[in-house]
Formats: structure tokens, sequence, C-alpha cells
């Protein structure tokens, strides 16, 4: 991963350029492109070292701005033991509400676009779809020759259908930060790096409380978790010049841009504000019965069978330990339906994420503002 923030943005001809004075949007081909910028419109052309640039009577309108908001600082959540499950515990899921009812007042425009782009279909599917139907009526016919033509075509055409969909359904996002956000939002996606160095990382799908100890290790609560790869990517459509943090979480996908969480489900994008987002950081021991990573600290042992004094049960013969790990979890929730827990084996990481994303999220000072640009090709 890494943290960048690039010069420029491309989607097809199009290409979104971020300088010192400002942002412009240009469009065209190698050698001739027409674009828009802090200083007025402009033609440039040239190729093999002969250029030839002019200006071009301005009609800019000034680009929406927005700025990063306030996070409540953390707090504990209760203790999770052990994945497994069993007749005698009833599993309560834990999953994030309909992102179409996440949908703040300030997004309103930015998620309507998101979600007309997912909308749209995609031609190089329906030319997928054709071609297979044209290769196989070319292949009953008996002609090699005439197939492998129809393949040819084909192969042409989607990768034309694939260039075109990338332009129709992009929505582009150019961030410029003044340095004060800029250091916040870089020690953001730091913090979130360093979270990729734990050994295992999961999503806790499920817990339920326990009402015969004996035969869970000992633990009061079980729950049901897979593993998760976290990473640096922006949403299908959206097109970006910086780092966003990513987080898959089940059916739902967090993605942290400096103003606001987008949540995305399949084809539907939500959003959060920061300042409706609870992030709730707990270390917690867990008896972990399958393979110890690495990075975890145990800090005791227990019986796969115990007494209650939590000595082992010796009418068990497979009787055995079971180590108890301290792990990391991040509880996030928010008004408007957002619940979601992950858990790191690296203790840490999380509280240091936590702080970094309140910091991020504290108003810049007057006259320092984020400034967010949106841009929309045709």
């Amino acid at each position: 991963m890494g943290f960048y923030i690039r010069r420029s943005v491309s989607v097809g001809p199009f290409r979104f350029n971020l300088s010192n004075s400002g942002i412009g949007a240009s469009v065209g081909i190698r050698g001739l492109r027409i674009g828009s910028g802090p200083r007025g419109n402009y033609i440039h052309a040239g190729l093999g070292g002969f250029y030839y640039r002019g200006s071009l009577p301005s009609g800019r309108t000034q680009p929406s701005r927005s700025s990063v908001d306030r996070l409540p600082s953390p707090s504990a959540i209760p203790d999770l033991p052990t994945p497994r499950t069993s007749d005698d515990v009833t599993m309560r899921e834990i999953s994030s509400g309909s992102v179409l009812e996440m949908v703040p007042e300030s997004a309103a425009e930015l998620l309507s676009q998101i979600n007309e782009m997912n909308q749209r279909t995609k031609l190089s599917t329906v030319v997928l779809f054709l071609g297979f139907a044209a290769i196989f009526l070319s292949f009953i016919s008996g002609s090699g020759g005439f197939t492998a033509f129809v393949v040819g075509v084909i192969i042409v055409v989607f990768c034309a259908a694939r260039y075109a969909d990338g332009i129709r359904r992009a929505v582009v996002l150019v961030y410029e930060f003044d340095p004060e956000v800029l250091y916040r939002y870089r020690a953001f996606v730091e913090a979130f790096e360093r979270i990729s160095s734990a050994k295992a990382i999961w999503h806790v799908t499920a817990q339920g409380n326990v009402t015969n100890r004996k035969r869970h290790a000992g633990a009061g609560t079980l729950i049901n978790r897979k593993g998760l790869t976290i990473s640096i990517a922006s949403p299908a459509v959206v097109k970006t010049n910086i780092s966003v943090p990513t987080v898959p979480v089940g059916s739902q996908t967090l993605h942290f841009f400096p103003d606001r969480v987008l949540v995305v489900n399949g084809k539907k994008v939500g959003a959060i504000e920061y300042e409706d987002l609870r992030l709730d950081v707990n270390t917690t021991n867990f008896i972990e019965e399958d393979l110890v990573p690495s990075d975890a600290r145990v800090v005791r042992y227990s019986w796969r069978y115990p007494n209650r004094d939590g000595g082992p049960d010796r009418r068990f013969k497979d009787n055995r330990q079971i180590p108890v790990c301290a792990y990391q979890e991040a509880h996030f929730t928010s008004s408007s339906g957002l619940n979601e827990l992950i858990q790191v084996s690296t203790e840490g990481l999380l509280a240091q994420f936590a702080k970094e994303l309140q910091n991020m999220a504290f108003p810049p000072t007057p006259g320092n503002a984020e400034k967010l640009f949106l841009y929309i090709p045709g």
C-alpha cells in the first residue's frame, strides 16, 4: 500500500490535474488537449518537442467544498471469548442495516451520482453475452476460419466497450489538502496501514451467550468470525487521487475518505458522516481453538473441559489445554444503522487507528479547511 496523493486522475480521454494553483480538467488525446484550469481555459498541442499552448475564453464555475467533522471518543465493548458454536447457544447476527438508509443530507447528491453510475448497464457485459452467442452460431456453421474472424472482432469490440464503460460509469473525486488536514489524513492512513501488519484480522459476524460453560472451555460468550484483508482501494466507479483505506465487512465494504465514510453493498452505496460514526476499541481475552497467530500475546491457558475451580475435568480423556489470547476489537456503529465488529491479533494497532481517526475528524481551523472537488464526466 503506501500513502499517496496523485497530481492527476485520468478517465478515458478526461484528465483532472492538481497543481499549486488549484484543480483543472482537460479532454483529448496525446498531442492535443483542451482544458480548463485555475488560469482559465486553454488548448495544448504538439509532439516530439514542438508544442503550442493558447488561451480560450473562460466560463468556469466555482467547485463545491466540504470539511471534516468531529468523531466521538472510543469506549469499551463486551468480551467475545471464543469462535465456536453449539446447540445450547443462540447466536445473534452482527450486521449493518441497509445502505439505502445511510444518506446524510450533505452527501445526497454524491450518492445519487454514484448509485446512478453503478446501475448503468456495462456495455462490455452485453458484448460478452452477444459474443458468446455469435461464436456458438459460427461454430455450428462448421467454418473454422469464420469462427476465428468472429472471435477477433468480439475481442476488439469488447476492449472498446470496457474503455467506454470506464468513462460512462465514472465519478471523479479530486482532493486538495491544506497542510494541517494533509498531516491528519496522512497520519490516519499510516495508522490504518499498520493494522495490515497483524498476522490475523477477522470480521465478527455473530455472537451468543453460553449457558453451559463446561462444554465451551469456560467461555461466557461465543462468536462466529471470518478472516478479512484490508487494503487501499476506492469504490469501483469512483476515481480519486488519494489513498482510501478500505475494510470489507461481510456484504458491505467501508471506504474511509477524508470527509466521510462510503459504505458499499453490491451496486448500492451509502455514506456516514464522521460526526455520526462511533468507533469503540477494546482488548478482550479470547479462547483460541485455532492456530495462534505469531503476533498474539497468550495471557494464560484454559482446559477444553474445565471444572468450576478452573482445573481439568478428569472424566474427559481428550481434555487438553487451550491458549487464551489477548486480541483487540473495534466496533463501528452509527445512528443510521452501521454495526460492524472486527478483531485483530496484535494489541495496540486499533487503538492508534482510533486515535488518528478522531484527530482527523476535528474541525479544521478557520482559513485552513480541506477542499473537496467533485467532477463527473458527461
